[in-house]
């Protein structure tokens, strides 16, 4: 697949847009182009889905925090789309509730006020009051779109405590509300992709690909993988390429600065008695210094986050010593009883956030979307930078992505996609899972699993595994089907190992690998890759390298 596309470029080497980033908005501008019958190339210098857009915090939220700066109209935004997403894509984004520790009643009014005028004032605990309030304009925001999600409601402190025992007895009550989580946001990313690809067949997508330089034939590209490189010559540049914006740019020698990137670290926590404490909510609050943070189940981990933290650059960032013992501190604060370590860490990420260059507090630079427009030089047509956005408002931020570039080819919209559902193929779906999992070779414990990690979308997997002789077999006591892996690394343009085990799964994420499953998994993409000995022994030592140093994961 990967090589079809390469030769094809080769071939014809025009393209109507070049998408440059396959993150979450560039995976998402590709989708939305291919429903205009706009074709499209994007690549990637990593994998699709690595960058900025796989070290979120997991969450399709309307930012209630936003709503002291004053961004009524992103948490507005966010709110509704993430009602689209619900609505939309429902087997990979789930609701989420929520709850919020009150520790005071009217603190923080005054600080909020001056806030939304634009005034940074040293933080300040935000009580009952004034979380109320922030509420009253989400339940509100909500509304404008179709939503089954409960309203907000304020629960007294012994109500509360009744629920949650092991939560801190300091609180006055707590408020409940509903967000959601995207549970594996490589799958969806790669859904876009799969999506775009299916509409418009002259699209392409390619990993490992970065903008070389700028020539008289075009934009040359580099395929990392073969060192080869080829020109491509599009009549729009779409920059979705998040905190390396204005690196690529600066490649194409127009040189920015746009970004204002901030680091956001979380870890995944391997803890039974705090999940349980959890009972399926996330914990939504203030750590002492005043900065958001979050304890939320994730599958069956506890995910903690974040830190923010201005950087100078995108490259290589890790989840510092210091930001690992502050988020396993803060956990104290919301459930003081209950004891968690660096022992209990199963897997570390951190990432740069793609925010636009502010000056102020790293928590108070907008999370809002803008697209920037360089003026065409030609040989070098315009480009549209996307600047800003969250995983939440991806698809509004494609839209307005794909408008501008609609108007710059003189075509007319022809699909909209507020209502449009992702990858909603029939084969793998919820409802006579027996039979089902029967006429596929499968148990009933095995479909499940496929469904919870590839939702009611894949005839292709169904049909691969009906040409199975065996497709129940598993791998070692890895939990993955032999023919599910098989399937990813031939039909999910898997290039590396660590693509199968930190994106198109999440078994590395999760803490589910050991040295003998990475092995016997490597021997399972080798053999449906084709690669000789010496190439798996090489993509075992990139991955373990990979795990150590950017993870904290050894094996």
């Amino acid at each position: 697949m990967r090589n079809d596309a390469l030769a094809a470029l080769r071939r014809k080497p025009d393209v109507s847009v070049l998408i440059i980033g396959a993150g979450i908005n560039g995976c998402g501008v590709f989708r939305d182009l291919a429903y205009q019958n706009v074709d499209a190339l994007l690549v990637d210098q990593g994998d699709f889905c690595s960058g900025a857009s796989a070290a979120s915090s997991h969450l399709i939220h309307g930012g209630l925090r936003y709503l002291e700066y004053g961004d009524f109209a992103l948490v507005r935004e966010a709110v509704q789309e993430r009602n689209r997403l619900l609505a939309n894509a429902p087997h990979y984004v789930k609701p989420l509730p929520t709850r919020i520790p009150l520790f005071s009643r009217s603190s923080g009014l005054l600080n909020a006020a001056l806030r939304g005028l634009g005034w940074h004032r040293p933080p300040r605990p935000r009580g009952a009051w004034t979380v109320r309030l922030g509420l009253r304009f989400y339940d509100a925001f909500s509304r404008r779109v179709a939503n089954r999600l409960p309203r907000s409601i304020q629960v007294p402190r012994r109500a509360s405590l009744e629920t949650f025992p092991d939560l801190n007895p300091d609180i006055i009550g707590t408020a409940q509300y509903y967000d959601a989580a995207v549970l594996h946001p490589a799958r969806l990313a790669l859904g876009l992709i799969q999506d775009g690809l299916r509409q418009q067949p002259a699209s392409r997508a390619l990993n490992y690909v970065k903008v070389a330089s700028l020539g008289a034939a075009g934009v040359r590209l580099q395929d990392l993988e073969s060192g080869a490189e080829f020109a491509v010559k599009p009549r729009l540049i779409v920059n979705a390429a998040g905190p390396w914006i204005d690196r690529v740019n600066r490649a194409l020698s127009r040189p920015t600065g746009y970004i204002g990137g901030t680091k956001g670290s979380h870890l995944v926590i391997a803890h039974d008695e705090l999940r349980r404490a959890l009972q399926g909510h996330m914990f939504f609050f203030e750590n002492a210094d005043g900065r958001i943070v979050l304890i939320c189940p994730f599958h069956h981990r506890v995910l903690i986050g974040t830190t923010d933290m201005r950087v100078d650059s995108p490259d290589d960032v890790v989840c510092t010593a210091a930001e690992e013992a502050y988020l396993l501190a803060m956990t104290r604060r919301a459930f003081p009883r209950i004891a968690v370590s660096a022992r209990d860490v199963v897997f570390r990420y951190s990432g740069v956030r793609p925010l636009g260059a502010a000056a102020g507090p790293a928590g108070a630079i907008s999370r809002n979307h803008q697209l920037r427009r360089l003026a065409a030089q030609p040989p070098l047509p315009v480009i549209y930078s996307m600047i800003g956005g969250k995983w939440t408002t991806f698809r509004a931020f494609a839209e307005q992505a794909t408008d501008a570039a609609l108007q710059e080819l003189q075509q007319p919209r022809l699909c909209a996609t507020r209502d449009l559902a992702l990858n909603s193929g029939p084969a793998l779906r919820q409802g006579r899972q027996a039979e089902t999992a029967a006429g596929l070779g499968l148990s009933r414990a095995q479909y499940d699993r496929l469904l919870r990690r590839f939702g009611p979308v894949s005839d292709e997997l169904a049909a691969y595994l009906t040409q199975q002789a065996q497709p129940g077999v598993e791998i070692a006591d890895s939990g993955y089907l032999r023919a599910e892996v098989e399937f990813m690394s031939r039909r999910e343009m898997v290039v590396h190992l660590d693509d199968l085990v930190c994106r198109r799964t999440l078994a590395a994420m999760l803490g589910e690998l050991t040295p003998a499953r990475l092995e016997a998994l490597a021997d399972v993409v080798a053999s449906a890759r084709g690669w000789p000995e010496q190439r798996k022994t090489q993509e075992l030592q990139r991955t373990r390298r990979l795990l150590r140093v950017r993870h904290g994961v050894s094996l």
